[in-house]
């Protein structure tokens, strides 16, 4: 036990000279940035980053998943002394920040979403007002609400440096993938084409977002006893091991301590997990 004292002080120690590095110069992640680049995976998380409005570059991204696999393993190590356990919790911690990125990604489109069809409504009244396209792109990037605000900002920042304008339409759906804003995004670069009263149509697109908001809510309504369903067959082979834990241990611990024990709580686990995925597809409906 004494001998993994020396491997989490340096792994301590690691950490706290990449953070001195990351906050004196940016050389170390620019030269991490660089070695990384050959791995096309890093796009897709980049664009994870911007669909999740976090300002962090890939490196530094990389550098947090290993420092949270080091620090899981060598703790639940020192802690519990069983190195299956410290893999595995140490998987766990690798795959905490992803999650964390994609709770907020998830959340920040949610909110777009809610937040769009009085957008696209602003943009046609503002529109039949006789303002122009920028122009009413620029008042919803001044007085609108986050996340709405933040995306229509960098999109009049790309305008302004030069950017064609189809290409930031593009650059939205890229960041917010919704159906809705591939309408919005269709609708504008086809009147740009081929001309028309975009606030008409702009009018008829709010219309048929707050529709299908109403029905996917709706559906939503319909569905959430599916789901509760779901994590209650989930969750209650836990309550029931521990309760007969508590009852009678020597009862469950073959469970456990036995190859055929082991070998049956192993496919009951990847049953589990499948009748899990089904119900989420089959409760999960998107229109």
């Amino acid at each position: 036990m004494e001998l993994l004292i020396y491997p989490s002080v340096f792994v301590a120690a690691s950490a706290l000279v990449v953070f001195i590095f990351s906050i004196s110069s940016g050389g170390f992640w620019r030269r991490m940035d660089k070695a990384l680049q050959p791995f096309t995976w890093g796009t897709r998380v980049q664009l994870s980053f911007q669909r999740a409005d976090i300002k962090l570059r890939y490196s530094e991204y990389v550098v947090i998943c290993f420092v949270m696999i080091a620090g899981f393993v060598i703790l639940t190590f020192l802690l519990s002394n069983s190195l299956l356990l410290s893999v595995v919790l140490g998987c766990v911690g690798g795959f905490l920040p992803k999650m964390y990125i994609t709770r907020r990604k998830i959340a920040r489109i949610k909110k777009f979403a809610k937040y769009f069809p009085d957008t696209v409504t602003f943009m046609a009244n503002s529109l039949k007002a006789g303002f122009s396209t920028s122009m009413s792109m620029e008042m919803i990037a001044e007085d609108s609400q986050y996340p709405i605000k933040s995306e229509f900002n960098k999109m009049m920042r790309e305008i302004n440096h030069g950017e064609a304008f189809s290409d930031t339409l593009d650059g939205l759906y890229q960041r917010v993938p919704l159906e809705e804003v591939n309408i919005f995004v269709s609708a504008i670069q086809l009147h740009q084409r081929l001309g028309g009263t975009l606030s008409a149509i702009l009018n008829k697109i709010a219309v048929i977002i707050s529709e299908r908001e109403e029905l996917q809510g709706e559906i939503n309504s319909l569905t959430a006893q599916g789901k509760l369903q779901g994590l209650v067959l989930v969750i209650l082979p836990l309550f029931v091991i521990a309760g007969i834990y508590v009852i009678s241990p020597e009862f469950i611990l073959p469970l456990f301590t036995e190859p055929l024990g082991r070998t049956l709580l192993t496919i009951a686990c990847g049953l589990e997990i499948v009748g899990a995925v089904l119900i989420n597809k089959i409760v999960s409906i998107r229109i």
